[in-house]
Protein backbone atom coordinates (compact mmCIF):
# COMPACT_ATOMS: atom_id res chain seq x y z
CA UNK A 1 0.00 0.00 0.00
CA UNK A 2 1.17 3.60 -0.91
CA UNK A 3 -0.15 4.53 2.26
CA UNK A 4 1.00 2.04 3.96
CA UNK A 5 -2.48 2.11 6.28
CA UNK A 6 -6.23 2.97 5.56
CA UNK A 7 -6.43 7.17 5.48
CA UNK A 8 -8.51 9.75 4.61
CA UNK A 9 -7.98 13.16 3.25
CA UNK A 10 -9.03 16.43 2.03
CA UNK A 11 -9.34 18.25 -1.04
CA UNK A 12 -8.72 22.34 -1.11
CA UNK A 13 -6.95 24.22 -3.41
CA UNK A 14 -4.23 26.29 -1.61
CA UNK A 15 -6.06 29.91 -3.23
CA UNK A 16 -9.52 28.40 -2.14
CA UNK A 17 -8.49 28.88 1.53
CA UNK A 18 -10.85 31.57 3.29
CA UNK A 19 -8.64 35.38 4.57
CA UNK A 20 -8.66 39.06 4.32
CA UNK A 21 -5.97 38.79 0.94
CA UNK A 22 -7.94 38.65 -2.34
CA UNK A 23 -6.99 34.94 -2.46
CA UNK A 24 -5.37 31.77 -0.23
CA UNK A 25 -2.22 32.04 0.19
CA UNK A 26 0.62 30.46 2.48
CA UNK A 27 1.29 31.41 5.63
CA UNK A 28 -0.90 31.08 8.82
CA UNK A 29 -3.90 30.53 7.46
CA UNK A 30 -2.39 27.91 5.72
CA UNK A 31 -0.96 26.24 8.64
CA UNK A 32 -4.23 26.70 10.71
CA UNK A 33 -6.15 24.56 8.20
CA UNK A 34 -3.50 21.82 8.80
CA UNK A 35 -3.89 21.65 12.44
CA UNK A 36 -7.57 21.62 12.25
CA UNK A 37 -7.44 18.69 9.75
CA UNK A 38 -5.04 16.99 11.35
CA UNK A 39 -7.03 17.07 14.49
CA UNK A 40 -10.14 15.60 13.22
CA UNK A 41 -7.92 12.75 12.03
CA UNK A 42 -7.26 13.36 8.70
CA UNK A 43 -4.16 12.97 6.92
CA UNK A 44 -3.63 13.64 3.31
CA UNK A 45 -4.24 17.48 2.07
CA UNK A 46 -4.66 17.39 -1.83
CA UNK A 47 -4.57 20.43 -3.82
CA UNK A 48 -4.14 21.62 -7.89
CA UNK A 49 -0.89 21.97 -9.18
CA UNK A 50 1.48 24.50 -7.85
CA UNK A 51 2.91 27.06 -10.86
CA UNK A 52 1.84 30.06 -12.26
CA UNK A 53 -1.62 30.06 -13.89
CA UNK A 54 -1.86 30.63 -17.75
CA UNK A 55 -4.58 31.52 -19.48
CA UNK A 56 -7.99 30.96 -18.85
CA UNK A 57 -6.32 31.34 -14.43
CA UNK A 58 -5.72 27.44 -15.09
CA UNK A 59 -3.29 25.29 -13.01
CA UNK A 60 -3.54 23.25 -15.47
CA UNK A 61 -1.73 25.73 -18.23
CA UNK A 62 0.56 26.86 -16.29
CA UNK A 63 4.17 28.59 -17.64
CA UNK A 64 6.45 26.56 -15.84
CA UNK A 65 6.65 23.09 -14.84
CA UNK A 66 9.32 24.18 -12.22
CA UNK A 67 8.07 27.26 -11.06
CA UNK A 68 5.89 28.14 -8.07
CA UNK A 69 3.09 30.29 -8.26
CA UNK A 70 4.29 33.55 -6.06
CA UNK A 71 0.66 34.77 -6.19
CA UNK A 72 0.53 32.55 -3.25
CA UNK A 73 3.10 34.06 -0.98
CA UNK A 74 1.43 35.54 2.32
CA UNK A 75 0.44 38.99 2.63
CA UNK A 76 0.16 38.16 6.57
CA UNK A 77 3.65 37.08 6.78
CA UNK A 78 4.90 40.09 5.05
CA UNK A 79 3.29 41.96 7.21
CA UNK A 80 4.77 40.25 10.25
CA UNK A 81 8.10 40.74 8.91
CA UNK A 82 7.59 44.38 8.47
CA UNK A 83 8.06 44.04 4.75
CA UNK A 84 4.27 45.61 4.47
CA UNK A 85 2.41 48.35 6.64
CA UNK A 86 -1.09 47.95 7.58
CA UNK A 87 -2.00 50.79 5.69
CA UNK A 88 -0.50 49.65 2.73
CA UNK A 89 -2.73 46.19 2.40
CA UNK A 90 -5.57 48.48 3.54
CA UNK A 91 -7.21 48.50 0.05
CA UNK A 92 -6.57 44.89 -1.06
CA UNK A 93 -8.21 44.61 2.06
CA UNK A 94 -11.49 46.24 1.90
CA UNK A 95 -12.02 44.86 -1.78
CA UNK A 96 -11.37 41.74 -0.88
CA UNK A 97 -13.92 42.08 1.99
CA UNK A 98 -16.44 43.50 -0.56
CA UNK A 99 -15.97 40.93 -3.02
CA UNK A 100 -14.31 42.96 -5.64
CA UNK A 101 -13.04 41.87 -9.11
CA UNK A 102 -10.68 39.03 -9.12
CA UNK A 103 -8.35 39.93 -11.68
CA UNK A 104 -7.71 43.25 -9.30
CA UNK A 105 -7.21 41.48 -6.62
CA UNK A 106 -4.92 39.53 -7.89
CA UNK A 107 -2.83 42.47 -9.31
CA UNK A 108 -3.16 44.32 -6.13
CA UNK A 109 -1.44 41.50 -4.55
CA UNK A 110 1.37 40.98 -6.87
CA UNK A 111 2.27 44.75 -6.35
CA UNK A 112 2.47 44.39 -2.93
CA UNK A 113 4.42 41.23 -3.10
CA UNK A 114 7.02 42.42 -5.51
CA UNK A 115 6.91 45.69 -3.34
CA UNK A 116 7.71 43.64 0.07
CA UNK A 117 10.58 41.08 -1.84
CA UNK A 118 12.04 43.89 -3.01
CA UNK A 119 12.71 45.38 0.12
CA UNK A 120 13.73 42.25 1.77
CA UNK A 121 16.25 42.17 -1.03
CA UNK A 122 17.73 45.26 -0.22
CA UNK A 123 17.65 44.56 3.80
CA UNK A 124 21.29 43.63 5.17
CA UNK A 125 20.55 40.35 5.65
CA UNK A 126 24.06 38.01 5.14
CA UNK A 127 21.15 34.87 6.10
CA UNK A 128 18.92 35.78 3.67
CA UNK A 129 21.61 36.29 0.73
CA UNK A 130 23.37 33.49 1.36
CA UNK A 131 20.39 30.84 1.09
CA UNK A 132 18.83 33.06 -2.32
CA UNK A 133 22.19 32.60 -3.44
CA UNK A 134 22.38 28.82 -2.81
CA UNK A 135 18.62 28.56 -3.99
CA UNK A 136 20.25 29.98 -7.35
CA UNK A 137 23.14 27.55 -7.43
CA UNK A 138 21.04 24.96 -7.04
CA UNK A 139 18.23 25.62 -9.22
CA UNK A 140 20.16 27.32 -12.30
CA UNK A 141 18.58 24.21 -14.47
CA UNK A 142 15.44 25.95 -14.85
CA UNK A 143 15.02 29.15 -12.70
CA UNK A 144 17.36 31.07 -15.06
CA UNK A 145 15.05 30.41 -17.96
CA UNK A 146 11.73 31.13 -16.27
CA UNK A 147 13.21 34.24 -14.99
CA UNK A 148 14.02 35.26 -18.34
CA UNK A 149 10.68 33.93 -19.73
CA UNK A 150 8.45 35.86 -17.76
CA UNK A 151 11.09 39.43 -17.74
CA UNK A 152 10.33 39.57 -21.54
CA UNK A 153 6.60 38.51 -21.02
CA UNK A 154 6.26 41.86 -19.00
CA UNK A 155 8.76 43.08 -21.72
CA UNK A 156 5.72 42.30 -23.95
CA UNK A 157 2.80 43.14 -22.63
CA UNK A 158 2.14 39.37 -21.62
CA UNK A 159 1.97 37.99 -25.47
CA UNK A 160 3.08 34.68 -26.14
CA UNK A 161 6.63 34.18 -27.13
CA UNK A 162 5.91 33.21 -30.82
CA UNK A 163 5.03 36.16 -31.18
CA UNK A 164 7.89 38.05 -29.66
CA UNK A 165 10.67 39.46 -32.24
CA UNK A 166 12.16 36.38 -34.39
CA UNK A 167 15.84 36.54 -32.62
CA UNK A 168 14.16 36.24 -28.87
CA UNK A 169 11.38 33.93 -30.36
CA UNK A 170 14.33 31.48 -31.84
CA UNK A 171 16.74 32.28 -29.02
CA UNK A 172 19.33 33.99 -30.67
CA UNK A 173 22.09 33.84 -28.19
CA UNK A 174 23.57 37.01 -28.88
CA UNK A 175 20.05 38.27 -28.36
CA UNK A 176 19.34 36.70 -25.52
CA UNK A 177 22.89 37.95 -23.93
CA UNK A 178 21.93 41.31 -24.84
CA UNK A 179 18.55 40.76 -22.90
CA UNK A 180 20.05 39.47 -19.68
CA UNK A 181 21.85 42.58 -19.27
CA UNK A 182 19.43 45.22 -20.45
CA UNK A 183 16.79 43.15 -18.15
CA UNK A 184 19.25 42.45 -15.00
CA UNK A 185 17.51 43.80 -12.31
CA UNK A 186 14.04 42.25 -13.09
CA UNK A 187 15.72 38.72 -13.58
CA UNK A 188 16.68 38.81 -9.98
CA UNK A 189 13.21 40.05 -8.60
CA UNK A 190 11.58 36.60 -10.64
CA UNK A 191 14.27 34.78 -8.49
CA UNK A 192 13.79 36.20 -5.47
CA UNK A 193 9.87 35.55 -5.68
CA UNK A 194 10.45 32.18 -6.85
CA UNK A 195 12.71 32.08 -3.28
CA UNK A 196 10.03 33.61 -1.37
CA UNK A 197 7.55 31.21 -2.77
CA UNK A 198 9.46 27.97 -2.30
CA UNK A 199 10.58 29.16 1.43
CA UNK A 200 7.03 29.72 2.57
CA UNK A 201 6.17 26.56 0.89
CA UNK A 202 8.80 24.73 2.87
CA UNK A 203 7.26 25.79 6.13
CA UNK A 204 4.06 24.99 5.25
CA UNK A 205 5.26 21.27 4.05
CA UNK A 206 7.40 21.11 7.34
CA UNK A 207 4.42 22.12 9.24
CA UNK A 208 1.52 19.25 7.00
CA UNK A 209 4.90 16.99 8.67
CA UNK A 210 4.94 17.64 12.03
CA UNK A 211 1.12 17.30 11.96
CA UNK A 212 1.22 13.36 10.09
CA UNK A 213 -0.74 15.42 6.69
CA UNK A 214 1.00 14.37 3.51
CA UNK A 215 0.62 16.69 0.75
CA UNK A 216 -0.75 15.78 -2.44
CA UNK A 217 0.24 17.45 -5.78
CA UNK A 218 -0.65 17.14 -8.94
CA UNK A 219 2.12 16.64 -12.01
CA UNK A 220 -0.03 17.76 -15.39
CA UNK A 221 0.88 15.62 -18.11
CA UNK A 222 1.21 18.39 -20.61
CA UNK A 223 2.79 21.70 -20.78
CA UNK A 224 1.40 25.30 -21.92
CA UNK A 225 2.62 26.02 -25.01
CA UNK A 226 3.42 29.49 -23.57
CA UNK A 227 5.41 28.50 -20.90
CA UNK A 228 9.10 28.73 -20.25
CA UNK A 229 9.78 25.16 -20.71
CA UNK A 230 8.77 24.98 -24.22
CA UNK A 231 9.82 28.29 -25.36
CA UNK A 232 13.68 26.80 -24.12
CA UNK A 233 13.75 23.36 -25.20
CA UNK A 234 11.24 23.84 -28.62
CA UNK A 235 12.82 20.19 -30.21
CA UNK A 236 11.01 18.30 -27.26
CA UNK A 237 7.80 19.20 -28.62
CA UNK A 238 5.29 19.32 -31.38
CA UNK A 239 5.54 22.63 -32.89
CA UNK A 240 5.84 24.10 -36.27
CA UNK A 241 9.28 26.20 -37.38
CA UNK A 242 7.65 29.74 -36.41
CA UNK A 243 7.28 28.18 -32.99
CA UNK A 244 3.25 27.33 -33.46
CA UNK A 245 1.71 24.14 -32.46
CA UNK A 246 1.97 21.45 -34.82
CA UNK A 247 0.06 18.90 -32.84
CA UNK A 248 -2.03 19.30 -29.41
CA UNK A 249 -3.35 17.11 -27.24
CA UNK A 250 -7.08 16.73 -26.19
CA UNK A 251 -9.73 14.26 -25.21
CA UNK A 252 -12.24 12.78 -27.42
CA UNK A 253 -16.08 12.94 -26.78
CA UNK A 254 -16.40 11.00 -23.28
CA UNK A 255 -18.66 12.23 -19.97
CA UNK A 256 -16.84 15.39 -19.41
CA UNK A 257 -17.90 16.87 -23.05
CA UNK A 258 -19.73 15.17 -25.29
CA UNK A 259 -17.99 17.67 -27.96
CA UNK A 260 -14.58 16.13 -26.97
CA UNK A 261 -11.72 19.26 -25.81
CA UNK A 262 -8.89 20.95 -27.74
CA UNK A 263 -6.32 21.79 -25.23
CA UNK A 264 -3.85 23.55 -26.82
CA UNK A 265 -0.99 21.97 -25.16
CA UNK A 266 1.68 20.83 -27.70
CA UNK A 267 2.30 16.87 -27.75
CA UNK A 268 6.02 15.62 -26.97
CA UNK A 269 8.22 14.39 -30.09
CA UNK A 270 9.02 11.37 -27.87
CA UNK A 271 9.38 9.52 -31.47
CA UNK A 272 12.60 12.31 -32.05
CA UNK A 273 13.87 13.01 -28.34
CA UNK A 274 13.08 10.50 -25.87
CA UNK A 275 16.35 10.56 -23.89
CA UNK A 276 15.74 14.44 -23.64
CA UNK A 277 12.19 14.11 -22.39
CA UNK A 278 12.78 11.87 -20.31
CA UNK A 279 15.73 13.52 -18.60
CA UNK A 280 13.70 16.51 -18.14
CA UNK A 281 11.01 14.98 -16.55
CA UNK A 282 12.88 13.23 -14.01
CA UNK A 283 14.07 16.37 -12.75
CA UNK A 284 10.43 17.80 -13.02
CA UNK A 285 9.42 14.94 -10.98
CA UNK A 286 12.06 14.76 -8.11
CA UNK A 287 11.80 18.50 -7.94
CA UNK A 288 7.96 18.56 -7.24
CA UNK A 289 8.84 15.26 -4.85
CA UNK A 290 10.80 17.86 -2.73
CA UNK A 291 7.88 19.79 -2.56
CA UNK A 292 4.52 17.41 -1.97
CA UNK A 293 5.09 13.54 -0.56
CA UNK A 294 2.40 12.26 -3.37
CA UNK A 295 1.81 13.56 -6.80
CA UNK A 296 -1.48 12.86 -8.89
CA UNK A 297 -0.49 12.18 -12.35
CA UNK A 298 -3.34 13.81 -14.56
CA UNK A 299 -4.12 11.98 -17.51
CA UNK A 300 -2.23 8.74 -16.80
CA UNK A 301 -3.46 7.25 -19.82
CA UNK A 302 -1.60 10.02 -21.83
CA UNK A 303 1.47 7.99 -21.37
CA UNK A 304 0.13 4.67 -23.23
CA UNK A 305 -1.94 7.14 -26.03
CA UNK A 306 -2.67 10.06 -26.15
CA UNK A 307 -5.76 11.77 -28.45
CA UNK A 308 -3.95 14.19 -31.09
CA UNK A 309 -5.14 16.84 -32.76
CA UNK A 310 -3.94 19.69 -35.18
CA UNK A 311 -2.58 22.14 -33.74
CA UNK A 312 -4.93 25.42 -35.74
CA UNK A 313 -8.33 22.11 -35.45
CA UNK A 314 -10.67 23.20 -33.10
CA UNK A 315 -12.75 20.42 -33.76
CA UNK A 316 -11.75 17.34 -31.40
CA UNK A 317 -13.33 14.56 -33.15
CA UNK A 318 -10.84 15.21 -36.26
CA UNK A 319 -8.24 13.81 -33.81
CA UNK A 320 -6.87 10.43 -33.69
CA UNK A 321 -5.18 8.34 -31.19
CA UNK A 322 -1.04 8.35 -31.15
CA UNK A 323 1.15 5.95 -28.83
CA UNK A 324 3.15 7.17 -25.56
CA UNK A 325 6.00 6.22 -24.57
CA UNK A 326 4.19 3.29 -22.38
CA UNK A 327 6.18 1.40 -19.87
CA UNK A 328 9.20 2.60 -20.66
CA UNK A 329 8.38 5.98 -18.99
CA UNK A 330 7.70 4.23 -15.82
CA UNK A 331 10.47 2.29 -16.09
CA UNK A 332 13.35 5.25 -16.50
CA UNK A 333 11.13 7.38 -13.75
CA UNK A 334 11.43 4.27 -11.13
CA UNK A 335 15.50 4.52 -12.05
CA UNK A 336 15.31 8.41 -11.50
CA UNK A 337 13.65 8.63 -8.34
CA UNK A 338 14.12 5.07 -6.71
CA UNK A 339 9.94 5.05 -6.38
CA UNK A 340 7.02 5.79 -7.67
CA UNK A 341 4.58 7.62 -5.10
CA UNK A 342 2.10 8.72 -7.99
CA UNK A 343 -2.04 8.53 -7.98
CA UNK A 344 -3.06 7.56 -11.69
CA UNK A 345 -5.51 9.59 -13.47
CA UNK A 346 -7.17 7.13 -14.77
CA UNK A 347 -10.40 8.22 -15.78
CA UNK A 348 -12.08 9.05 -19.10
CA UNK A 349 -11.71 6.70 -22.10
CA UNK A 350 -9.72 4.29 -20.39
CA UNK A 351 -8.28 0.80 -22.51
CA UNK A 352 -7.26 -2.47 -21.13
CA UNK A 353 -3.06 -1.21 -22.01
CA UNK A 354 -3.85 1.74 -19.61
CA UNK A 355 -4.92 -0.49 -16.62
CA UNK A 356 -2.45 -2.66 -17.32
CA UNK A 357 0.43 -0.41 -17.14
CA UNK A 358 -1.09 1.00 -14.12
CA UNK A 359 -1.19 -2.00 -12.19
CA UNK A 360 2.47 -3.13 -13.72
CA UNK A 361 3.52 -0.25 -11.66
CA UNK A 362 1.45 -0.79 -8.83
CA UNK A 363 0.21 2.99 -9.05
CA UNK A 364 -3.60 3.27 -7.03
CA UNK A 365 -6.20 4.42 -9.82
CA UNK A 366 -9.24 6.52 -9.16
CA UNK A 367 -12.63 6.09 -8.00
CA UNK A 368 -15.11 8.96 -8.16
CA UNK A 369 -18.32 8.38 -6.52
CA UNK A 370 -19.97 11.19 -8.26
CA UNK A 371 -19.90 8.92 -11.64
CA UNK A 372 -21.63 5.71 -10.16
CA UNK A 373 -25.00 7.42 -9.72
CA UNK A 374 -25.99 7.85 -13.04
CA UNK A 375 -27.82 4.78 -13.19
CA UNK A 376 -28.31 0.97 -11.68
CA UNK A 377 -25.97 -0.56 -14.27
CA UNK A 378 -23.73 2.14 -15.41
CA UNK A 379 -20.66 3.45 -13.70
CA UNK A 380 -20.02 0.22 -11.42
CA UNK A 381 -16.75 0.66 -11.04
CA UNK A 382 -17.28 4.09 -9.68
CA UNK A 383 -18.98 2.62 -6.56
CA UNK A 384 -17.34 2.61 -3.42
CA UNK A 385 -18.58 -1.14 -2.76
CA UNK A 386 -16.48 -1.82 -5.80
CA UNK A 387 -13.27 -0.18 -4.64
CA UNK A 388 -10.12 -2.70 -4.67
CA UNK A 389 -7.53 -1.53 -1.68
CA UNK A 390 -5.63 -0.09 -4.23
CA UNK A 391 -7.32 3.06 -5.04
CA UNK A 392 -7.43 6.45 -4.36
CA UNK A 393 -11.58 7.17 -3.71
CA UNK A 394 -13.25 10.54 -4.19
CA UNK A 395 -16.97 11.75 -3.57
CA UNK A 396 -16.35 14.25 -6.10
CA UNK A 397 -12.99 16.07 -8.25
CA UNK A 398 -12.43 19.32 -9.59
CA UNK A 399 -13.65 18.44 -12.84
CA UNK A 400 -16.70 17.55 -11.94
CA UNK A 401 -19.89 19.03 -10.45
CA UNK A 402 -19.99 18.48 -6.79
CA UNK A 403 -21.31 15.81 -5.00
CA UNK A 404 -24.75 17.77 -4.36
CA UNK A 405 -24.93 18.86 -7.39
CA UNK A 406 -24.77 16.16 -8.98
CA UNK A 407 -27.91 14.47 -7.04
CA UNK A 408 -29.87 17.60 -7.56
CA UNK A 409 -29.36 17.34 -11.11
CA UNK A 410 -30.27 13.12 -11.04
CA UNK A 411 -33.05 14.08 -8.88
CA UNK A 412 -34.54 16.01 -11.70
CA UNK A 413 -33.94 13.72 -14.51
CA UNK A 414 -36.40 10.67 -14.77
CA UNK A 415 -35.13 7.37 -14.55
CA UNK A 416 -32.27 8.43 -12.69
CA UNK A 417 -33.80 9.81 -9.56
CA UNK A 418 -35.24 6.66 -7.80
CA UNK A 419 -31.85 4.89 -8.19
CA UNK A 420 -29.94 7.95 -6.57
CA UNK A 421 -31.74 8.40 -3.87
CA UNK A 422 -32.40 4.18 -3.08
CA UNK A 423 -28.80 3.87 -3.31
CA UNK A 424 -27.43 6.48 -1.30
CA UNK A 425 -30.30 6.85 1.58
CA UNK A 426 -32.26 3.19 1.31
CA UNK A 427 -29.89 0.57 1.22
CA UNK A 428 -28.56 0.60 5.18
CA UNK A 429 -25.45 2.70 4.79
CA UNK A 430 -26.73 5.68 4.64
CA UNK A 431 -27.42 4.99 8.20
CA UNK A 432 -29.56 7.60 10.31
CA UNK A 433 -25.79 8.99 12.19
CA UNK A 434 -24.53 9.61 8.97
CA UNK A 435 -27.24 11.24 6.22
CA UNK A 436 -30.33 9.05 6.37
CA UNK A 437 -32.18 12.59 5.70
CA UNK A 438 -32.66 13.54 1.84
CA UNK A 439 -30.86 16.93 3.32
CA UNK A 440 -27.81 15.78 4.71
CA UNK A 441 -26.87 12.82 1.50
CA UNK A 442 -23.87 14.16 1.34
CA UNK A 443 -22.77 12.59 4.90
CA UNK A 444 -24.46 9.32 3.25
CA UNK A 445 -21.83 9.60 0.40
CA UNK A 446 -18.79 10.51 2.81
CA UNK A 447 -19.98 7.57 5.29
CA UNK A 448 -20.78 4.86 1.72
CA UNK A 449 -16.85 6.51 0.50
CA UNK A 450 -15.37 5.88 4.35
CA UNK A 451 -16.36 2.10 4.04
CA UNK A 452 -14.97 1.11 0.95
CA UNK A 453 -12.13 -0.89 1.01
CA UNK A 454 -9.76 1.85 -0.98
CA UNK A 455 -6.95 2.73 0.76
CA UNK A 456 -7.12 5.64 0.96
CA UNK A 457 -10.22 8.22 0.78
CA UNK A 458 -10.00 12.56 -0.37
CA UNK A 459 -13.61 14.56 -0.03
CA UNK A 460 -13.41 17.81 -1.32
CA UNK A 461 -14.16 20.68 0.86
CA UNK A 462 -17.21 21.29 -1.26
CA UNK A 463 -18.67 17.91 -0.46
CA UNK A 464 -17.96 17.94 3.27
CA UNK A 465 -19.95 21.06 3.56
CA UNK A 466 -22.90 19.74 1.08
CA UNK A 467 -22.17 22.54 -1.59
CA UNK A 468 -24.09 22.34 -4.72
CA UNK A 469 -23.05 23.35 -8.33
CA UNK A 470 -22.46 26.86 -8.00
CA UNK A 471 -19.31 25.64 -5.62
CA UNK A 472 -17.77 23.50 -8.47
CA UNK A 473 -14.06 23.83 -9.34
CA UNK A 474 -13.99 23.81 -12.87
CA UNK A 475 -16.40 22.87 -15.95
CA UNK A 476 -14.22 21.70 -18.93
CA UNK A 477 -14.32 22.98 -22.15
CA UNK A 478 -15.23 26.09 -20.63
CA UNK A 479 -12.73 29.06 -20.45
CA UNK A 480 -14.29 31.51 -18.01
CA UNK A 481 -15.34 31.72 -14.60
CA UNK A 482 -13.34 28.53 -13.33
CA UNK A 483 -10.28 27.90 -10.37
CA UNK A 484 -11.84 30.94 -8.15
CA UNK A 485 -14.00 29.10 -5.39
CA UNK A 486 -13.23 29.69 -1.55
CA UNK A 487 -14.65 29.27 1.55
CA UNK A 488 -16.08 31.89 3.02
CA UNK A 489 -15.07 31.15 6.42
CA UNK A 490 -12.96 28.32 8.15
CA UNK A 491 -14.49 24.43 7.69
CA UNK A 492 -17.06 24.58 10.82
CA UNK A 493 -15.42 22.48 14.21
CA UNK A 494 -18.73 20.91 14.10
CA UNK A 495 -18.20 19.77 10.58
CA UNK A 496 -14.44 18.74 11.21
CA UNK A 497 -15.81 16.71 14.46
CA UNK A 498 -18.93 14.88 12.44
CA UNK A 499 -16.33 13.71 10.05
CA UNK A 500 -13.45 12.93 12.74
CA UNK A 501 -16.02 10.32 14.26
CA UNK A 502 -16.65 8.68 11.17
CA UNK A 503 -12.96 8.26 10.08
CA UNK A 504 -12.43 6.61 13.57
CA UNK A 505 -15.18 4.69 13.29
CA UNK A 506 -14.26 3.51 9.71
CA UNK A 507 -10.63 2.97 11.15
CA UNK A 508 -9.08 5.79 8.47
CA UNK A 509 -7.31 8.12 11.23
CA UNK A 510 -3.35 7.97 12.19
CA UNK A 511 -2.24 4.79 14.24
CA UNK A 512 -1.11 4.87 17.61
CA UNK A 513 2.09 4.28 16.37
CA UNK A 514 2.09 6.86 13.83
Amino acid sequence: MMFDQRCCGIFLHLTSLPGPWGSGELGPAAEDFVERIAAAGLSLWQMLPLGPVGGGNSPYSSTSAFAGNYHWISIQRLLDEGLLQAQETDALAASSAAGGDLGALMSERERLIRLAVQRRAERADPDWQRGFADFCREQQHWLDNFALFNALKRAHEGRAWPSWPAALAQREEAELARVRIDLAPELAQEKRLQYVFFTQWAALHGQCRRHGVRLIGDAPIFIAHDSADVWQRPALFSLNADGTIAKQAGAPPDYFNPAGQCWGNPLYRWDKHPEAIYDWWAARLAWALRHCDVLRIDHFRGFAAVWAIDGGDSVSANGAWQPGPGAAFFERMRAELGSLPFIAEDLGVITEDVYAMRDRFELPGMGVMVFGLEDEHGGELHRPERYPERCVGYTSIHDSDTFIGMYHSLLRCEGKAAFARRYLLEDGLGNGADGKAEDEVHWAAINRLLASNAEAVIIPAQDLLGLGSAARMNIPGTAEGNWTWRLEEALPAAVLRRLGEMIERHERGPTSES
